[in-house]
């Protein structure tokens, strides 16, 4: 849906006769369940990773990494809408560190549960949190979100239909002998 808008600009490009930023207006009851239900993954993740004693240091920092660039990127939105209708000149200054603490975030959180999801889901989730990091919404590499996309709805099937690797004890409690 986004990759069909015409291609958008950023920073100084949109100073150009006839260029301005994408305008999202028509998607965003789209792009908001699309972060609920990522929100809700993430959460039955975390606690399943928990349950199975895999979530770990890795899991908090990869979670608190991926909630704070969230929190940037929500924060410059709110902003440009209130307060810039729509043009905020400093938006790049928040979109590119919020994008890699997001995508960064996701794949250390995605590394942290890897062992409580189907290998192929891992996977999956893992390449979707690399792929994120190329996303530009302004231009056709907002496709690369399509991995990310795909990672989770995969996750959420693993999840619903149980197929997760809950046989695997945590190191802690591993029998050694």
């Amino acid at each position: 849906m986004v990759a069909r808008k015409p291609e958008g600009c950023v920073g100084s490009e949109c100073d150009l006769p006839g260029r301005s930023a994408r305008d999202y207006g028509d998607l965003v009851p789209v792009l908001a369940a699309a972060v609920l239900l990522i929100a809700a993954g993430v959460a039955a993740l975390v606690a399943r990773a928990q349950s199975a004693g895999r979530f770990g240091r890795l899991g908090r920092w990869g979670l608190t990494i991926g909630a704070a660039g969230a929190a940037l990127l929500a924060t410059s939105l709110v902003v440009q809408g209130l307060f810039f209708g729509g043009d905020f000149p400093l938006m790049p200054a928040f979109v590119l560190p919020g994008g890699l603490a997001l995508a960064g975030g996701f794949l250390l959180f995605a590394a942290a549960v890897l062992r409580v999801v189907p290998r192929w889901a891992g996977a999956l989730l893992v390449t979707g949190a690399v792929a994120l990091v190329g996303v530009n919404d302004q231009d056709e590499r907002i496709l690369l979100a399509v991995p990310f996309g795909a990672a989770w709805m995969a996750v959420g099937y693993a999840l619903w239909a149980g197929k997760g690797q809950r046989s695997i004890p945590p190191p802690e409690f591993a029998d050694t002998s």
